[in-house]
């Protein structure tokens, strides 16, 4: 998955721009979570506590992920359905859909293709991979972005 995403944010800096932003780059913040589960699933497996119906996650989210080697600061807007995405001056909108769960969003891109799966916790947005394992930093925390 992380091929999948280096891939997915490369060619979208590069080539997949809808529109420019004058919005200048946030700034990096770092995270305080628990890492010792791994598996998004162990986190919250009741559909009926799930982030979907118990969490206020929409919003505007700062944070970084890593691609080929270097970090990238994202901000990621979610509304009922839809996300705006901004990479420095490039920014990109599309849907995004949920993990029957309720637990985790896939962003999708504009032919419906999921490319970037968040598993969505209190205030925060934290990678996973396509085996629903966190995305881990150097310091062995999951790459989060936090809501502003």
């Amino acid at each position: 998955m992380s091929k999948y995403l280096s891939i997915f944010l490369i060619s979208f800096v590069l080539f997949g721009c809808d529109h420019q932003s004058n919005q200048s780059n946030q700034s990096n913040q770092a995270i305080t979570s628990d890492a010792s589960k791994t598996a998004v699933g162990s986190e919250l497996s009741n559909s009926d506590h799930s982030a979907q119906i118990a969490l206020d996650y929409m919003g505007t989210y700062v944070g970084t992920l890593p691609v080929d080697g270097q970090q990238l600061t994202l901000k990621l807007t979610l509304d009922e359905e839809t996300y705006t995405l901004q990479i420095g001056d490039a920014e990109r909108s599309g849907h995004y859909s949920w993990h029957d769960q309720g637990n985790v969003i896939y962003l999708q891109d504009k032919d419906g293709h999921v490319w970037l799966p968040l598993f969505v916790a209190e205030n925060r947005l934290l990678a996973v991979d396509e085996n629903n394992q966190w995305i881990l930093d150097e310091n062995k925390q999951p790459y989060a972005l936090i809501k502003q």
